[in-house]
């Protein structure tokens, strides 16, 4: 679960039961936490290097998850799981060169992502990391990375192209289910494991191949 706290005005507040806030206009909002990894606040809001909270005030009473787009500060190394899920207006995001683990469900359920950049730092996608990113057409998965999560990019619908490195061994279970816009895959050699349902209902499959 994400480890932060949420304070209005001074008080600290809990979320509804969706996990979810509705805040008031002109309150000021500050949220912390107490870890190294960085989250996914709302009205476009992202620490500042070394920081640990951000704080801001209310500009209307909607959600404080609504997310365009996110620029990471250098420094951090993963980002933990569920950081971004659900956040379905996010629609841009740059991953730092210092991040080598991207978490379970980071992105999971980000259905408005169409532009991300996976540094080449990165050695780990968790399971459902990017599950049902229905906006991604393309993924260049980064040179070091060894391991794809189970359901990693399942029910990304959109998703046409996808490069799998040959630093690759193992490929999750389920990891491309219900990639219906997917045309071809290739495999390198260096793949020992492919998961269960790994490409799964890719109806639109037209060329695959190992070497």
């Amino acid at each position: 679960a994400i480890n932060f706290t949420v304070y209005v005005d001074g008080t600290k507040v809990k979320p509804y039961d969706d996990g979810n806030y509705t805040i008031d206009e002109g309150k000021t909002v500050r949220i912390e936490w107490n870890d190294d990894a960085v989250y996914g606040f709302g009205q476009g809001m992202a620490p500042g290097e070394n920081e640990k909270f951000v704080e801001f005030t209310m500009p209307g009473n909607d959600l404080i998850l609504p997310l365009i787009s996110v620029e990471f500060p250098e420094g951090i190394t993963e980002i933990k799981q569920q950081a971004f899920k659900g956040c379905s207006k996010l629609s841009s995001i740059t991953i730092p060169n210092t991040v080598v683990k991207i978490g379970k469900e980071a992105f999971s359920g980000c259905s408005n992502l169409t532009d991300i950049v996976i540094p080449e730092s990165v050695t780990s996608i968790g399971d459902r990391a990017f599950s049902g990113c229905s906006s991604l057409t393309s993924m260049n998965i980064p040179n070091n990375v060894t391991n794809i999560g189970e359901y990693a990019f399942c029910a990304c619908v959109n998703l046409a192209n996808i490069n799998i490195p040959n630093s690759v061994n193992s490929i999750g279970r389920y990891a491309f289910a219900d990639c219906g816009s997917l045309t071809s895959i290739h495999i390198p050699n260096s793949v020992t494991n492919i998961g269960e349902g790994a490409f799964q209902r890719c109806v639109s499959l037209t060329s695959f191949s190992i070497a």
